[in-house]
């Protein structure tokens, strides 16, 4: 779902997760979505080194704490980002789940 936000002259438009879990999330109200866009000021929230990333087109909202994992649809838990950001993001998550795994693989059996 792709929504427009043109007030406080912000011009971006902003798509909604879709992904295998969709079926469970619940749709996120228009009025947590413009405060979400109004807080992040449409555009990428992600930060390195100190630096924020400045694309204000192909955006979408991502669940800081995912809806699986009991993230809810609110203000606090959402945030923009660009889809290179949100995509290296979820990578990233995959990447960390694999790690801890191998870990506890190799600790368990004594390597």
């Amino acid at each position: 779902m792709i929504i427009s936000f043109t007030q406080a002259g912000y011009n971006s438009s902003v798509t909604q997760d879709a992904g295998p879990t969709d079926n469970e999330r619940k749709h996120i109200p228009q009025h947590i979505l413009n405060q979400v866009i109004l807080r992040d000021k449409g555009r990428c929230s992600f930060q390195k080194h100190g630096r924020r990333c400045s694309h204000r087109r192909h955006l979408d909202i991502h669940h800081i704490k995912p809806v699986k994992d009991g993230g809810q649809n609110t203000v606090e838990n959402l945030t923009i980002l660009c889809e290179v950001h949100h995509t290296y993001l979820h990578h990233r998550e995959e990447i960390d789940r694999s790690l801890a795994l191998i870990r506890k693989l190799r600790l368990e059996q004594g390597i």
